[in-house]
């Protein structure tokens, strides 16, 4: 038998998430459902029948709880060879009715999707090894001096950001359809080179400020600039120079002042110092949020449980699980099986506007020069963001 499984603990924000995912996979799937909780901690009521009711240690916190309850699901679970699980996220959303095709997956003995960065990308986000706050630190240093040149610009601001993105969507959509909006794009061209005017309209939403380098909304707010051009702005003024190849910002040395993502290799470090095992940094760790399992998985947990747990207590590794999940790939060897398709995981990242949706087109993860149909939507941050296309696309089902 099949069978879908969730794990949630503690706070109401993770059941609500719950509770709209469940909705969406009761429409799309008729798999048995099951919940693994601990009920004496949840701020809100499951809107599901089936729950496992599981006490966890109470000196756990919520976050603690749910990784240990996700960790050992394989305890309370119904484990006889006749049945097979798939284990999801709460924050992973079926959107297709061929969501139980994924058991046709078989877990030989186990089956993970890839996530969407590398080893190295993960690190700053595993271990505390101030990286990540360098990087915090550095994004700061940028919003203080793109708000001093204009202080109309609001770096941080969510808003902000929203518009940004839908801004780069846009683009990417017009330049993906060179039929229908190759004259949009021509016009462009035209009146942002060409002829001497301040400002543009570019679209009914944006507009485009020539003096300034800069992009407007409706309401004449600065939400985006030309940063390749304002560049030569900044060098004069900072010192600081804009990657167009990465996106990146570097300084009069030459040294990065500020990256759009950070890599480090203190966890690879970590794990080959305390476990020898070498993990390499270029290499495409699994991703948590789906796998997988039935009774040939059962060794496999057991290790992933107990490293995690045993790294609860170390000041210098953050509270996650895809380290030890990492580790226990590599310790059982099987580093290079063949993990689940993304169709499966879909990890929509908010920041790269290649990751996209399109009520005729679909969905996309290169900015339109393909689309594909996922069956699963992982939808990690940016939850209910109704200005972002990815999360309409649920509306539109």
């Amino acid at each position: 038998m099949n069978h879908f499984v969730f794990v949630v603990c503690g706070e109401k924000e993770h059941i609500d998430s719950l509770n709209f995912s469940l909705k969406y996979l009761k429409k799309f799937s008729q798999a048995k459902i099951q919940v693994i909780t601990d009920l004496s901690r949840n701020e809100a009521i499951i809107a599901h029948e089936d729950i496992i009711d599981v006490k966890t240690p109470e000196h756990y916190n919520h976050h603690e709880a749910s990784i240990y309850l996700k960790t050992s699901l394989h305890r309370y679970l119904d484990m006889a060879e006749h049945n097979e699980f798939c284990y999801l996220d709460t924050d992973v959303v079926a959107v297709s009715s061929q969501a139980d095709i994924i058991f046709n997956e078989i877990p030989k003995p186990i089956r993970f999707a890839q996530d969407h960065d590398v080893f190295e990308s993960f690190s700053p986000y595993a271990i505390n090894c101030g990286c990540l706050e360098a990087l915090s630190q550095s994004k700061l240093d940028l919003s203080e001096k793109l708000n001093q040149l204009n202080p109309d610009f609001e770096h941080e601001n969510p808003y902000r950001q929203a518009e940004e993105r839908k801004l780069m969507e846009t683009f990417q959509f017009s330049k993906s359809k060179p039929l229908s909006y190759g004259f949009k794009m021509f016009k462009y061209f035209i009146f942002r080179f060409l002829i001497p005017v301040k400002t543009f309209r570019f679209s009914k939403d944006f507009s485009f400020d020539k003096k300034q380098l800069s992009w407007k909304n409706r309401s004449g707010k600065t939400i985006s600039f030309d940063y390749p051009r304002l560049s030569k702005k900044l060098a004069k003024q900072y010192g600081i120079l804009y990657d167009k190849k990465t996106g990146n910002w570097k300084n009069a040395a030459g040294k990065d002042f500020f990256t759009k993502t950070i890599a480090c290799y203190h966890l690879s470090e970590y794990i080959k110092e305390t476990y020898r095992i070498n993990i390499p940094s270029d290499w495409r760790h699994w991703n948590g949020g789906v796998f997988r399992f039935n009774s040939q998985s059962i060794d496999f947990l057991e290790k992933w449980h107990a490293q995690t747990i045993a790294e609860f207590n170390n000041p210098y590794t953050k509270t996650r699980d895809q380290a030890m999940l990492a580790l226990t790939a590599w310790q059982f060897g099987l580093q290079t099986i063949k993990t689940l398709p993304v169709k499966y995981n879909f990890i929509t990242e908010y920041n790269n506007a290649d990751v996209s949706w399109d009520s005729i087109k679909g969905y996309t993860y290169d900015g339109f020069k393909s689309t594909f149909k996922p069956v699963f939507l992982h939808i990690y941050h940016h939850w209910g963001d109704t200005n972002w296309s990815i999360w309409k696309s649920l509306s539109d089902l």
